[in-house]
């Protein structure tokens, strides 16, 4: 009778005992699988996200630099065409070797900022498709990649007609204007003796017939790098927006989406 008993306890014990052995280890994998489900998560936003988002803004800074050197390019041409207009009907005694050093530092500045249009537009041409290659692989690491697809050729079929323009813009500074021409033009008009009217009227004929087109022409491209910027940003803020809710998912399911992964 007593070994019946002792038999049934011990039962009853290893009954009581093993669910708790596996479930104490059950636990502790599970717990280990969160950690590493956490790590993984962790290591998605430090080695896709973030570098996305820092390509995103040093791209679109880029843009912005790219777009306000244009209109600072047509603001040149305008500035020296009205320093000319001046030079040709003021009093020609004001018109001394220390004031010759305005229209000069003018057209120093035009040739930086020439440079610097040449660079920038470099630059952004590199940074975009570094950028979008970024998206491509958040967009694969996030499972997201037909989204970013969809996005991505929304993109493309809204630059296209701003790229088509800026095109154009460029084909006709390459044809009509030639940036070089005009500082040779300038700099003689303060090398030349232009001081008869006929002489003048001919210099500021001739400068404007090369100037105001050029400082048309940069104009329109500021705009046109504006409104492609427009829909970079507009792009950015979508793909922020899908690749940032689906990282976020991710850590709000935490353990549950181990459990329940549906």
């Amino acid at each position: 009778m007593t070994h019946r008993k002792s038999l049934s306890l011990m039962r009853e014990l290893t009954l009581a005992v093993v669910p708790l052995f596996f479930g104490v280890y059950l636990f502790a994998a599970l717990l280990e699988t969160y950690k590493d489900d956490m790590s993984a998560r962790k290591d998605l936003v430090l080695d896709f996200y973030r570098p996305m988002r820092e390509a995103q803004a040093d791209c679109r800074a880029t843009e912005q630099q790219l777009m306000l050197a244009y209109g600072t390019q047509a603001g040149t041409y305008t500035l020296m065409l009205s320093e000319f207009d001046h030079m040709a009907s003021a009093d020609p005694a004001t018109l001394t070797r220390d004031y010759d050093v305005l229209p000069r530092s003018i057209i120093e500045s035009n040739n930086k900022i020439t440079a610097q249009v040449g660079e920038l537009t470099t630059k952004l041409d590199v940074c975009t498709r570094t950028l979008y290659r970024k998206y491509e692989e958040v967009a694969l690491a996030t499972a997201t990649y037909d989204q970013f697809l969809d996005i991505a050729r929304q993109r493309d079929a809204a630059v296209r007609a701003p790229y088509a323009k800026r095109a154009a813009l460029l084909d006709e500074v390459a044809a009509k204007f030639k940036p070089g021409s005009m500082m040779d033009t300038l700099r003689q008009s303060l090398t030349s003796d232009v001081d008869t009217a006929e002489a003048k009227a001919a210099m500021k004929v001739k400068l404007h017939a090369m100037g105001d087109p050029a400082a048309e022409l940069y104009t329109q491209l500021a705009q046109t790098e504006q409104a492609i910027l427009k829909v970079e940003q507009d792009t950015d803020a979508q793909l922020i927006a899908l690749f940032a809710k689906e990282v976020s998912w991710r850590y709000k399911r935490g353990l549950l989406r181990m459990l329940w992964p549906w």
